[in-house]
């Protein structure tokens, strides 16, 4: 068995790390997958040839070079099974709804509160969700179903986000309005709650597994955001101007945007 580095100069967060987990677990020969996202690395245990591991990484457009490699021995302590404890997949299963259930949530009441960064907030959820949902339905099927599991996925997701976008460009024209800072402010705690829910239950299950900790740095980011639209919030209130919500909305749909073309991109992989 080898162990081979690579640095991907594309993978500044975790949704990255899901893919790269996506696109190599499928292939017989991986045993294990180490990120060290701060220095944007991951080593490969596998039994294929580096150049190989390098062209299906290529695949993801995140910027792949192969560092080094190492032959180990092959033994029981260096060989990994990819698939999820039964324990730590109903966790992953929990985060998943209520992330799925703050989407909704954030979506019916930011449109009625007329706030945009809820509403995008509300859809960064949705894109966490189909990130945790894709990596545990893909999980044993073919690769024809895998991808078309994906497809479906990415296109929904940057459908959404299009639609955000094009609204957040419509209320551009017209200024003459204030969102609903008091309904903004408590969907917006809310939802920082439900993240810190997710965040104690991913914590508690102590796993260095790649999926539980790349679950556990993507969590600790929507905390953040949830922080970022809580204080758009307090802008809104200070300047009263709808311009501070509006601009917080085109950055998260944006970054949903992205997350929906790098998940596209791995559906034709």
């Amino acid at each position: 068995m080898k162990v081979t580095k690579f640095y991907l100069k594309e993978m500044d967060c975790a949704s990255e790390e899901q893919l790269v987990c996506m696109e190599l677990e499928g292939h017989p020969g991986i045993h294990q997958l180490i990120f060290q996202l701060p220095e944007q690395m991951v080593e490969v245990y596998h039994e294929h040839s580096d150049q190989q591991i390098l062209e299906w990484l290529e695949e993801l457009d995140l910027g792949s070079q192969l560092i080094g490699s190492r032959e180990i021995e092959d033994d029981l302590s260096t060989t990994v099974n990819l698939t999820d404890s039964q324990k730590e997949r109903k966790v992953l299963w929990l985060v998943f709804g209520i992330n799925l259930f703050f989407f909704f949530l954030e979506m019916s009441y930011g449109y009625l509160a007329n706030t945009m960064s809820v509403v995008a907030d509300g859809l960064d959820m949705l894109a966490d969700s189909l990130v945790y949902g894709l990596a545990l339905l893909a999980v044993g099927q073919s690769q024809t179903v895998k991808q078309g599991i994906i497809k479906v996925a990415a296109y929904f997701q940057m459908t959404l986000a299009f639609l955000g976008l094009a609204n957040v460009i419509l209320r551009f024209m017209n200024l003459d309005y204030l969102p609903d800072i008091g309904q903004m402010m408590l969907i917006s705690l809310g939802a920082l709650l439900g993240n810190g829910l997710c965040l104690w239950l991913l914590n508690r299950q102590h796993s260095s597994e790649m999926h539980m900790r790349a679950s556990q740095i993507f969590t600790s980011n929507d905390l953040l955001i949830n922080l970022g639209v809580i204080l758009t919030g307090l802008l809104v209130c200070l300047t009263q101007s709808p311009l501070p919500d509006l601009l917080v909305g085109i950055l998260v749909f944006i970054m949903v945007m992205r997350g929906g073309l790098r998940i596209l991109h791995l559906s034709k992989s």
